[in-house]
Parts: C-alpha cells; structure tokens; sequence
C-alpha cells in the first residue's frame, strides 16, 4: 500500500512496520516504526495507522511533530499529511479547520498513482464526514485506484458509507460485499480493512434480514487471521452474526455464537452487550430470572464505563438496556435512555450513525417501550411508529417487524400484524413467525400451536423431567429444548413451568 512512499531509502523497521499494518497488528507496526530513524515517512505512516484505530488526536500529533521537526520538505509529504490532518479533523469535530485543510489539497496531485489515491481518500473522507456527500463522491472518482486491490477496496468502503448517508442501506451492503472480494481475492490483502468491512456488511445483513449474505460473511469471518488490534471488529462481527442468524430461526447457531462473542469481548462496554444479548433470548423465552440475572451482569459492566465521554456506536448497549429493562424495571431503564441522550449529542461524524436517522429510531423505540410499561400508550404508540416508520424507509425490515409487534399490541389494528407476517413469511422458523400465530391464534388451544415435538417436550415436562433429562430422551441439545420450552410459555400464556402444569391441569378439567 505504502510502496510510493517507502523507496529503496527507506528504512527496514518501516517495511516491517508496513507488514505488520497490512496484517492488521497494529501495535506491532507502531512498535517497529519507533525503532526506524525520525524522517517524514515514519511520521506519516505513525498518523496512518493512528487514524485507522481510531486515535485522531495521535494522528495529528505525528503530523505537527513531523511538521515541528521540519521532516515534511517535499510536496509529496506536505499533500498526504495535509490530507491525513483534514481527515482526523473532521472526525473529532472541529470542522472550520478540517474545511481549510480540504481547501489547500488539490486533485489530482500529478504525483505517483499510490500517492494520489491515499490523499484523494483522506480527503473524501474528510469530505463526507463535513456531509459534503457530492464532493466526496467526485474526490473518489478523479482518480483510479484499480491498480491497488487494498486501495481499491478502501473506496468502496467509503462509497458504501455516502449510500448509507443517502439511506441506501442495500447499496451499501453491495459496496461491502464487493470489497470483501477484493481483498480476499488479494495476495496482500490489507485485514484490518476487511476486518472493517465485514463487521459493517454483517450489521446490515442483520438488520436488513439479508440471509443470503450470511455464509459469505461467516466464511470471511473464519478466514480473517485477527490480531489483537482488531478486537472489537471481532467480538462485534461474531455478535452481528449471530443475530442474522437468530432472525433466520437458527437459534442453536445464534447461541452458540452468542457464546463465541461473549469470550471474545475486548472491554466493559462490549463484555455489557454480551450479556445484554443473552438477556433478550431470555425475554423471547420467558425467562424473567435468567433475564433478572442477565440484566444485573450487564449494570456491573455498565458501572466500568465513563458513559460521559462516550461517542461512538457502542451508546447501543444503553439503548438495548433500556429496551430489556421495560419488562422489570422502568425507573432504571429510564436511566439508561437518558444516558443514551446525553452520548447521541456526541456521537462522531467518522460513524455513519452521526449522518442518518437510524440511531434516533433505536432510541424511539427503546422510548416507546418505556412509554408503555408506564402505561403512556398514547405517547409509546407515538414512539413506537416513529420508531417503525423510519425502519421501514431504509429496509431495516427485522427492526420494522418489531416496531409492528409493538403496535399492534397496543391497537390491536391488523394492519400491524399483517405488516408483521409480510417479514416473518420469509422466516417461517423465527420469533417473528411464533409472534404471528400466537397473535393469530386467539380462541384456538395452546396445544393446538405446537410443533409435534413440542406436544413431545410438554410429556415430559408432565412426567417431572428436567431440561437435561428432556435432552437425551429426544436426542437434542439442552439449548434446543430451552428455545422450545419458551414456546411453549409463549402458547400457553405463562413464564414457568410450575405455571404450565397448573395451566394444563385447569385445562384438562375443563374438558
């Protein structure tokens, strides 16, 4: 990637640095460049890979050190720190001098290929995080990264977020999936970028309900050799991933990888969603002490992290903690969404939630849900459309399916439920698809919506066996019989299995 830059001048700990960076270990590249001698490449490369974990601060600082030190002498060097600088600007805000620096970068800069594409993306970026969609998009274009499979890849990444801003969020997806190609296609490929891309497509394919997607991206995820540098992008591509397939009806392969994102999470606000995740299988399974016990692992996370300085997407664990905390405790669940408020305001404009709508429709209904248990129904249905009618816009079909959910309890109106079975009709083994009949089926007998194997499970549960024991008569996992066993609750309209048995019991003497 940086061939342009590193001549036969320069130094061996900057060609191990630019390994190290294309294999995605980060902190072994910074490591080799601080062994390398003080000259412009070394800085530039230190703000390079500074700006791609996220340091904008760091990145700058190399920048004005190389700048202090008198080390940027040719054009070369002062275009691509210039470009950098715009970038890392914009991205923490401070917008009247990223604009400035955009404004002294001309395109193209008539120097080598490898050059002119990293300051146009630099600049595009900087351009897109200042919302200047168009002229980000005509950066990108002036020049041809086809000759770079890494650098062509990081365009389609950024052109994929300018359809995001336009809530494009299939062509987007589209955008991912072609990069991925790229890179994975590449004999060198740059993982950390790919790492990138794949966590962003399995948001979508999640969201989206895009299950076609989801070998490729389970594929691309076993394939990336991650390093600790990309931990996050790990614990959080495993997460999504899980979810598609929860939206699918694959529940034992969402657990099991539910189970992988739980080891795998790098820190408090992470190891916090984790737990938060599990709590929302327990709620679908009607579960309320697992979910209690869920809930209280995720507030002894919650309690590690400064949420006053937070400004990126991880404000969604707030948000998912004040959805789950409707059902068992409103007042602490207001707490959460009024935290989430506070992180809204600062979320960064280097994430595309700081440029659409959709981060204020989670927050919408998270509110609505709220609303409800308080017993506000006008102001939850209110909410909860808002909620519903922005999903929907941008294809957030699985999100949308909720909003509806959520709706038609409230109206009881079967425009919402029909809106409802146009998703779950395309995943006939989901909770969606459970919600459908169960709202369908009033009137008729609970046994009468069970699964014959579920009639099965309902025997033995009557004969006193236990979860385990349930498993090895029918030859199943003890997850799976866990997921069955909330179906069952669901049908029968209880949260336990002492419940359940006296519900049959009330049954069989009305027959």
């Amino acid at each position: 990637m940086w061939q342009a830059l590193a001549d036969v001048g320069c130094s061996p700990p900057l060609k191990l640095a630019e390994v190290s960076f294309l294999r995605g270990d980060y902190v072994a590249a910074l490591r080799e460049i601080f062994a390398a001698p003080d000259d412009a490449r070394k800085f530039l490369l230190s703000a390079h890979i500074a700006y791609r974990m996220r340091h904008r601060d760091d990145a700058l600082a190399f920048i004005a050190t190389a700048r202090n030190a008198n080390f940027l002498r040719t054009h070369q060097d002062w275009v691509l720190a210039r470009a950098i600088e715009a970038a890392s600007l914009a991205s923490l805000g401070r917008e009247a001098e990223a604009r400035r620096a955009l404004g002294a970068i001309q395109l193209p800069s008539m120097l080598a290929p490898a050059v002119d594409a990293e300051i146009a993306y630099y600049a595009a970026s900087c351009a897109w995080m200042l919302c200047e969609y168009e002229l980000a998009a005509g950066i990108l274009d002036r020049i041809d990264a086809t000759f770079d499979p890494n650098i062509e890849a990081r365009f389609e990444l950024l052109r994929g977020w300018m359809h995001a801003a336009r809530e494009d969020y299939q062509a987007q997806l589209r955008c991912c999936l072609e990069a991925a190609e790229l890179l994975e296609c590449n004999a060198t490929p740059d993982v950390g970028l790919l790492a990138l891309i794949v966590r962003t497509a399995s948001a979508l394919t999640r969201d989206m309900a895009c299950v076609e997607a989801i070998p490729v991206l389970m594929r691309l995820e076993t394939w990336i050799p991650w390093t600790p540098s990309m931990a996050l992008e790990h614990f959080q591509t495993v997460r999504t991933l899980a979810w598609a397939n929860a939206m699918a009806g694959e529940y034992i392969a969402a657990i099991r990888q539910l189970n992988r994102a739980k080891a795998l999470a790098p820190n408090a606000q992470s190891r916090m969603l984790s737990h938060l995740d599990h709590a929302w299988i327990a709620r679908i399974s009607n579960e309320p002490l697992h979910l209690r016990a869920e809930l209280s692992e995720a507030d002894a996370c919650a309690a590690e992290v400064d949420w006053g300085t937070t400004s990126d997407e991880e404000v969604g664990a707030l948000i998912l903690a004040a959805e789950l905390y409707a059902s068992v405790d409103v007042e602490r669940g207001a707490e959460y969404l009024a935290q989430a408020d506070g992180a809204r305001g600062r979320m960064s404009r280097w994430l595309g939630f700081g440029h659409d709508r959709r981060l204020g429709a989670f927050y919408d209904f998270a509110e609505a849900v709220l609303r409800v248990a308080r017993g506000d129904r006008r102001m939850g249905r209110h909410r909860a459309r808002r909620a519903y009618e922005v999903f929907a816009s941008v294809g957030y079909r699985w999100r949308a399916a909720n909003g509806a959910l959520v709706l038609y309890h409230l109206t009881g109106d079967d425009i919402w439920i029909n809106r409802l079975d146009e998703v779950a009709r395309d995943y006939p083994r989901s909770f969606l698809a459970a919600e459908v009949e169960r709202s369908r089926a009033v009137g008729r007998s609970p046994m009468e919506l069970l699964t014959a194997r579920q009639r099965e499970i309902v025997e033995l549960i009557k004969r006193g066996l236990k979860n385990s024991e349930v498993a090895r008569e029918l030859r199943m996992s003890a997850n799976t019989v866990r997921i069955h066993k909330g179906r069952i609750f669901r049908a029968f309209g209880v949260t336990n299995e002492f419940e359940l048995l006296k519900r049959l019991t009330e049954l069989d003497s009305a027959a």
